[in-house]
């Protein structure tokens, strides 16, 4: 279960969030394209340290609590 967890906070809601916000901001708002990769690049960084800070901190009590 710990691999799910992994899996969706490290791939599959930062890569929702790059596709999304770049849909939103280059294609429907038209901002420019250096722009929109900096600040969502940007903010991508940002949530891996905290996500993995708390992946960190978590994992072991998600990991004791399915194997018990």
């Amino acid at each position: 279960m710990t691999k799910y967890y992994f899996i969706g906070y490290f791939l599959m809601f930062p890569l929702v969030y790059i596709v999304s916000s770049f849909i939103w901001r280059f294609v429907i708002k038209s901002y420019d394209l250096a722009e929109v990769l900096t600040d969502t690049l940007s903010i991508t960084a940002i949530y891996y340290v905290l996500i993995s800070i708390l992946f960190v901190l978590f994992g072991n009590k998600i990991h004791k609590r399915e194997a018990s």
